[in-house]
């Protein structure tokens, strides 16, 4: 009996083997990797789920972030991409040309969007807490690593917390730069960092990097707060980059007063923010204006310039009747809302 369904089974093997085969090769093939990003499209995202504050009070309009669907490319959604004439392939090379990226920045961008968030998130806290007039206060603040450049020749590293420079507490990045342009090629600078529980001391030196006095790294500021009220963020894992300073703003801003500055209405908007409030240009706009408009936002905040003269490009010549509002910092959002 068991002979039997032996010799059967192989008999039905050999008939499908070589199908079997040529789809396992079919599979490894269009699963390898490609040097492009594919951006797929655009979407929003509720923030109103993202901010959780004690307290906060109900609003009927919502504000949402705009963000673009981006993969590393693969054969398979390389050759789709072909079929989808809204998908966008951009070579990873061209990205590192456009925005001057080193090899180590392209390495670690995931690591450093997710940073962005960070500091992102920490900027609009501050800044919607001043503008409502709530009470808040810096608990903490530590300047993080975010990425270093020739990192094989370098000893520090990116998530390093840099705690002082030749025996000097470090107070802001501006007097730290400062420090740097006084020293000569070469001249070794000594640092004491916290690298994950352990403090250490690493010594690096200064590098001519096109023309500026340089040791080779990007830095951040991460703030704790302690605010009343109290407030939370619940952003997914995926969820990274600085563009959605503004929205995140305004959304947390939205909680803490007592006014419904959205109207009832479904706004979408994009933007990164510095701690000043500007809202700083992005990148996809086309595809965060498509995707507004197909989750039938009723407006779309954008930075000004650039970014606002693309979108209505794009409202023009696909007859969106969004209406499109272009803004140079929060508080300029937040007034043009209050008038519609």
């Amino acid at each position: 009996m068991f002979n039997k369904i032996y010799v059967k089974t192989k008999d039905i093997f050999k008939k499908v083997y070589k199908t079997i085969a040529l789809s396992l090769i079919i599979s490894s093939l269009l699963s390898l990797p490609v040097p492009y990003y594919i951006y797929m499209g655009g979407g929003i995202s509720n923030i109103d789920e993202k901010v959780i504050i004690d307290q906060e009070k109900n609003k009927e309009g919502s504000f949402n972030l705009a963000f673009v669907k981006q993969s590393s490319g693969m054969v398979a959604t390389y050759l789709l991409s072909y079929l989808f004439p809204s998908w966008e392939v951009v070579s990873k090379q061209d990205l590192k040309e456009d925005n001057c990226m080193e090899k180590e920045i392209i390495e670690n961008l995931d690591f450093i969007q997710r940073k962005m968030l960070e500091e992102t998130n920490n900027m609009a806290i501050e800044l919607a807490y001043r503008l409502a007039e709530k009470e808040i206060k810096i608990k903490k603040q530590q300047y993080y690593i975010l990425y270093v450049l020739d990192s094989d020749n370098n000893p520090l590293k990116s998530n390093d917390v840099l705690l002082s420079y030749d025996g000097i507490k470090i107070i802001d990045l501006l007097t730290f730069n400062n420090y740097i342009d006084t020293k000569q090629i070469g001249d070794t600078i000594n640092f004491t960092v916290k690298r994950k529980k352990e403090i250490i001391n690493v010594k690096t030196k200064v590098k001519d990097m096109e023309g500026e006095k340089k040791i080779g790294i990007g830095a951040f500021l991460l703030k704790e707060y302690e605010t009343n009220p109290k407030v939370l963020f619940n952003f997914n894992a995926d969820e990274v980059g600085s563009s959605g300073g503004l929205i995140t703003t305004l959304g947390i801003y939205n909680k803490l007063v007592t006014d419904d500055i959205t109207k009832g209405l479904k706004i979408v908007g994009t933007g990164a923010i510095d701690s000043d409030g500007n809202v700083l240009s992005i990148d996809g706009v086309r595809h965060k204006v498509k995707g507004a408009v197909k989750n039938k936002a009723d407006v779309l905040l954008v930075p000004s310039g650039k970014n606002y003269q693309e979108a209505m490009k794009i409202k023009k010549q696909k007859g969106y009747k969004i209406n499109i509002i272009a803004v140079d910092s929060v508080l300029d959002a937040i007034n043009k809302l209050k008038k519609l």
